[in-house]
């Protein structure tokens, strides 16, 4: 299996990301487990959007240290002061619909060591959210894996850092998520997507009054064509296959 981690951010589509205050309120931290990575490094925080869940309005990401093929991974947190964000709400994969999150520092197209750039790929925000709540499974090596198996190509979130000194000729060190899922809080008025190591759900708080979940606006589909180049861009930049990889 050949895997491929996110597209590279700057052939997506930006949707707008705006500097407005939270309108949700994302579950504390420290609630909610943080989703894996390989090496011992985690994931934690929230991502806030507005009441149609296209358009992301704040974030706040805790990426956690760690270690993994031969490169010293460093702890950053992720806010709008400092990286920006990339969404994707609509991502059709292998019969998989999908939705895709790019976050990563401002100083990282400049090759600052230490930047950071998380790629998410994600079970698509629910038109209507159960009144139960509902999580979103990551696609990962393990647990929820997005295969093509006509081109047995895989995509996987994860975490990029540049790293210039490494021998790899693409100067970064890559560790992908192993396990985890989004839970979404505060639906109607905003969402927001939690990061959650099990899934935990979130009764929703507003609704149609029937009891039978909340109804999110339809976001407009992307064209994926740009989508489609960045996987051409990435499978060019595979590096060494890490242990995993098969």
């Amino acid at each position: 299996m050949i895997r491929l981690l996110r597209p590279c951010g700057a052939a997506l589509i930006a949707l707008g990301v705006m500097a407005s205050p939270a309108l949700a309120s994302p579950v504390a931290p420290g609630t909610l487990n943080p989703i894996t990575l390989q090496g011992g490094g985690t994931i934690s925080g929230s991502i806030v959007f507005d009441g149609t869940g296209s358009t992301v309005t704040s974030w706040d990401v805790l990426v956690s240290g760690g270690s993994f093929g031969g490169v010293n991974f460093t702890s950053v947190e992720m806010t709008s002061a400092n990286s920006q964000v990339t969404f994707t709400p609509t991502f059709n994969y292998a019969g998989l619909t999908l939705s895709l999150l790019d976050i990563r520092t401002n100083d990282y197209a400049t090759n600052t060591p230490g930047a950071h750039d998380i790629g998410l790929f994600f079970d698509q925000i629910p038109s209507v959210i159960p009144a139960t709540g509902a999580t979103l499974a990551f696609c990962s090596d393990v647990g929820r894996v997005c295969l093509d198996t006509g081109s047995g190509i895989a995509i996987s979130s994860g975490d990029e850092m540049r790293n210039p000194s490494q021998a790899d000729p693409f100067g970064v060190g890559i560790r992908d998520v192993t396990s985890g899922f989004f839970t979404i809080s505060d639906p109607p008025g905003s969402l927001s997507l939690n990061f959650t190591l099990d899934p935990v759900l979130i009764p929703v708080t507003g609704g149609d009054g029937g009891g039978g979940g909340t109804a999110v606006p339809e976001p407009a589909t992307l064209s994926l064509f740009a989508v489609a180049a960045a996987f051409v861009l990435s499978s060019g930049r595979n590096r060494r296959k890490s242990p995993a990889a098969v």
